[in-house]
């Protein structure tokens, strides 16, 4: 169970705040190989096509390059309407192989998948055009909509400059935080962890390793015309003994200084990751539990 704390809400009011947001669309082979591929397994399974199921692909991608703020995914659909937002870029000669990687998983249950994807272009990838937005005067319902990443994603940015925390009566204790990828809001934590002592029963006491979480999301607001940010505070305990993974979905965080894309250096972050097989023992410092 997660307690959250909630300090209060606020605008952004910072003067003329700009942002840069880069974006990719999907080829239009690309988009139409994975669409044909979604209607043969829902016909194989007798069922109506929907749409493309990037939910699964999302993760994987954002992961691999952490300045992914936002996946659309109409951008599977529509081929005016971008996948990816970005606040940056980097080189994209990987992302066609880890794409047709999941397309073979994904379409396991269908025959000749690899065939189908065998004249798809690596190379069709690329970055669009940058676009400099406004936060605090949005020009469209797009604009305004990128707002709910952008602004907590900025908002994270700027607390990062100075990542260190001092507290205490004589400031003696710090905290540094870094990003955690995230597509709702923004998410900080602190590391390394903290020891702590808690109390178990009447006479039980046992070490406990934790770490610092700040969230920053948009939220609309009844009767107001502009959206309000809110800080979420609360803590991660870090599991410190081997176990078996009791179910699937249990969340580790994996540290990097790399990006998995490309290879090259990136800021430090944390990158979660869901764990979706029962009975397997894992090491002791990747999984959490949030309080």
């Amino acid at each position: 169970m997660t307690k959250i704390i909630l300090p209060g809400a606020w605008e952004l009011t910072a003067t003329n705040p700009t942002y840069e947001i880069y974006a990719i669309y999907v080829p239009t082979t690309w988009r139409q190989v994975a669409n044909s591929l979604a209607q043969q397994r829902a016909r194989l399974q007798g069922k109506s096509y929907r749409a493309v199921p990037v939910y699964s692909l999302d993760p994987l991608v954002v992961g691999s390059f952490p300045k992914i703020i936002k996946t659309l995914r109409n951008g599977w659909q529509k081929d005016n309407v971008p996948w990816l937002l970005a606040t940056g870029t980097t080189g994209l000669s990987d992302l066609g192989n880890l794409i047709k990687d999941w397309l073979i998983e994904e379409f396991s249950s269908l025959e000749d998948v690899e065939s189908q994807l065998a004249n798809l272009n690596n190379d069709d990838w690329q970055w669009g055009n940058s676009q400099t937005y406004e936060l605090l005067h949005p020009q469209n319902k797009v604009e305004t909509g990128n707002l709910y990443q952008a602004i907590p994603d900025y908002l994270a940015e700027e607390f990062l400059k100075n990542p260190r925390v001092y507290f205490g009566v004589d400031e003696q204790y710090e905290l540094t935080f870094y990003r955690v990828v995230s597509l709702q809001g923004a998410e900080l934590m602190s590391w390394p962890p903290s020891e702590v002592t808690v109390t178990k029963g009447k006479d039980t006491t046992e070490t406990a390793y934790i770490s610092f979480v700040i969230e920053f999301v948009l939220q609309t607001v009844p009767w107001r015309e502009k959206p309000i940010v809110y800080h979420h505070l609360s803590i991660r305990r870090w599991l410190t003994k081997p176990l078996k993974v009791p179910y699937p979905g249990v969340k580790a965080h994996i540290g990097d200084n790399r990006r998995w894309l490309d290879g090259q250096r990136q800021t430090f972050c944390f990158i979660p990751l869901m764990m979706n097989r029962y009975g397997k023992e894992v090491c002791d410092s990747l999984l959490s539990e949030s309080r």
